[in-house]
């Protein structure tokens, strides 16, 4: 994947504490909803320890224009330098990478929960699916401590006019101190909560975003609900881990008995291959850059930087299995 320039076109104050930043999007430039990318300043005059580059996920969908991307402006070089970067400089860009996408070939129901910034991904696959006129039932949870803190708030109420398919339920954590009354629902995303909008919690593929401690109180949440290997199943779905729920949906066993029944001998054997250092990186980047918090991928990405400097071995051999199946002569 090449890297592309960017032009900064506008900023936009989306809610207490959030802007917007929108890019002129490259001709040739293609990602998929729920994708993020890397952003490099190509000339950052303040920097420090987090560095100058930080993956931000898509907030635009695929067909919009511009290139939109949305961030808590917390106090670190990078938010400052582009918070206060002149309309036209160009910004380096790396990706797409990320595996939160929906299924291309299945209109399974879909439960996005995101809280606080963890809407940006969502935002970007909820209106994707309304321009492809999906089939597909989603219910977006959007969890903030209060309303005035929601990001694309108005625009995520008015999506249900125009895709029937579409429900969002915004939960609000600390009622108490929202500046305007709040007439929705109350209190951290709960089983309660989603049983109230979902008949049957075993139906659909669960996708997360937000801030750890609301991630992992989810995960957990979530396997209560389904179950331990049930969960295995929304694991893969939600970070793509090569995880199955049950033996006889194993690769393996799925080989041994499709060629039984044709007949065959069944062989095992193990084959080395190499994979070069570049392979190992991107493979980084897309398996599990998008499982590590925004604010802590600039320091992930220097880290693998400093890893490549350091001189770590430039390929790599692993020991594949192999299943073989022989007609007997």
């Amino acid at each position: 994947m090449p890297p592309y320039k960017a032009k900064l076109k506008a900023q936009k104050t989306l809610c207490s504490g959030t802007t917007a930043f929108y890019f002129e999007k490259p001709a040739e430039l293609e990602f998929e909803a729920g994708q993020f990318f890397n952003f490099t300043l190509l000339s950052p005059g303040d920097t420090d320890l987090e560095g100058s580059t930080r993956a931000l996920s898509i907030a635009s969908a695929p067909h919009e224009r511009n290139l939109m991307v949305a961030m808590r402006l917390r106090s670190t070089a990078f938010k400052r330098a582009l918070n206060s970067l002149p309309l036209g400089t160009e910004l380096l860009l790396q990706g797409p990478f990320g595996w939160m996408t929906l299924p291309r070939h299945s209109t399974r129901p879909a439960v996005l929960l995101a809280g606080g910034i963890g809407i940006t991904p969502f935002r970007s696959l909820v209106w994707s699916e309304a321009e492809l006129l999906s089939a597909r039932r989603i219910h977006l949870f959007y969890s903030v401590r209060v309303p005035e803190e929601a990001a694309f708030l108005e625009e995520l109420q008015e999506m249900e006019q125009y895709n029937s398919r579409y429900k969002l339920i915004c939960t609000v954590t600390k009622p108490e101190e929202a500046k305007t009354p709040w007439q929705g629902e109350t209190g951290r995303i709960s089983v309660q909560m989603l049983s109230k909008w979902i008949p049957d919690l075993s139906l659909p593929i669960y996708y997360i975003a937000g801030p750890p401690e609301m991630v992992n109180g989810v995960r957990q949440m979530l396997s209560a609900i389904v179950g331990e290997e049930r969960w295995r199943e929304y694991r893969e779905v939600i970070f793509r881990r090569a995880a199955r729920r049950d033996a006889d949906a194993h690769p393996k066993n799925r080989y041994q008995k499709a060629f039984a029944s044709a007949g065959l001998r069944v062989e095992e054997r193990v084959a080395p291959f190499t994979v070069t250092w570049a392979d190992i990186d991107e493979w980084i980047r897309i398996r599990w850059m998008p499982l590590i918090p925004e604010a802590e991928r600039g320091r992930a990405d220097a880290m693998l930087a400093e890893l490549a400097k350091a001189g770590v071995p430039q390929t790599l051999t692993q020991h594949e299995p192999l299943i073989i199946g022989r007609r007997e002569r």
